[in-house]
């Protein structure tokens, strides 16, 4: 039987620096253990950036040279330092012409929004476009990486209450993004079939 392989991209931001004293890379890399203990192995192949002083290009160039049909990355979000702390909410960024991408992220969206109880954030430039936002600011990570692709942003972690139910509910978000790679995962393969 043939895997899906799939990427776990981490944040290594180790100077994004969190209300709890650690950094964003500190606790995305917490969080990609928990989800990667999580994947079924019988159907996703599953790589994931294990070098915190790999840069955002080493992470992409590594997704595409594994071959990557999806890549997920993981990050928490921040203000700038003058309004730091006054945002809160969840949003999913994908590539404006990544189907597989807008399906990922669409099947994410509400599950993370129940679970971290945390309002879903309009796309940037259009408040009426697709809660998980429609990334047409060139970010490196979604338009480099050749595989469908989403960025995940779990609340902001300069604001306290976000950054503290994250914390406290870490387990049911990697259970969520786990049972959703999986049963993606399980769709894609079947219809291959």
């Amino acid at each position: 039987m043939s895997r899906l392989k799939v990427y776990l991209s981490r944040s290594t931001q180790e100077k994004n620096i969190t209300v709890s004293g650690k950094s964003e890379e500190c606790h995305m890399f917490d969080l990609g253990d928990r989800v990667a203990r999580l994947i079924d192995p019988n159907i996703i192949e599953l790589r994931m950036n294990y070098d915190k002083n790999m840069t955002l290009k080493q992470i992409v160039q590594d997704s595409n040279d594994f071959g990557a049909q999806l890549h997920v990355a993981l990050h928490s979000n921040a203000m700038p330092l003058a309004k730091k702390g006054t945002a809160s909410g969840i949003e999913i960024w994908i590539h404006n012409d990544s189907i597989g991408g807008n399906e990922i992220a669409d099947a994410l969206i509400y599950p993370l929004s129940w679970v971290l109880q945390m309002k879903i954030r309009r796309g940037k430039e259009d408040p009426n476009t697709k809660e998980t936002g429609v990334d047409n600011t060139g970010l490196y990570e979604l338009d480099k990486t050749r595989a469908s692709a989403c960025l995940i942003e779990l609340g902001f972690h300069d604001n306290p209450r976000d950054h503290e139910i994250l914390l406290a509910r870490l387990n049911k978000v990697a259970q969520v993004i786990a049972d959703i790679i999986n049963t993606y995962a399980w769709r894609k393969l079947n219809l291959c079939v």
